[in-house]
């Protein structure tokens, strides 16, 4: 903490609220954007046939599990409010586990409008290096996502 304040890390101000998964993801979250924002745009061949106000929205929120426990059921809850125009979407949701990012589960749901989608994974009894974290995107593949998510890892307790 002090080496941090004296070099001035952003990153304390998370630090001091470091067991809170809801304020971590809420920082990372903002990282993210920052950091989107200041990227070039980029186009891809996927992009172009795509609709300007259907690229790259905020199509949903991610509300995590409290607590990751081996051995148990971690539910994440996806609210999502996609326009009319996108009609249905696949969303891919996976949780991944260690710092090597093992795939443990995905699943692919179809969303439509405005609700909420709770998807449940089972936590393996043995988690590498003590950690998971969890992505989802909607479209038919990665390549042409129109929002992208995944979290910092998360401590499995």
């Amino acid at each position: 903490m002090k080496w941090m304040q004296e070099t001035g890390d952003p990153m304390i101000v998370i630090y001091r609220d470091r067991e809170n998964a809801e304020a971590r993801e809420a920082f990372i979250q903002k990282q993210e954007a920052a950091s989107e924002a200041r990227r070039p745009s980029k186009k891809n061949k996927n992009d172009q046939n795509a609709p300007a106000a259907v690229k790259k929205m905020k199509l949903f929120t991610v509300q995590l599990p409290k607590t990751v426990i081996p051995g148990t059921v971690a539910k994440m809850v996806i609210s999502h409010k996609l326009p009319d125009q996108l009609g249905e979407q696949p969303i891919h949701v996976t949780m991944i586990q260690g710092k090597d990012n093992k795939r443990v589960d995905r699943q692919v749901h179809r969303i439509k409008g405005k609700g909420q989608l709770t998807v449940e994974f089972k936590v393996p009894a043995t988690v590498s290096d003590g950690l998971v974290r969890f992505a989802a995107f909607v479209g038919k593949d990665y390549q042409s996502n129109i929002q992208h998510y995944k979290t910092a890892h998360i401590k499995v307790k």
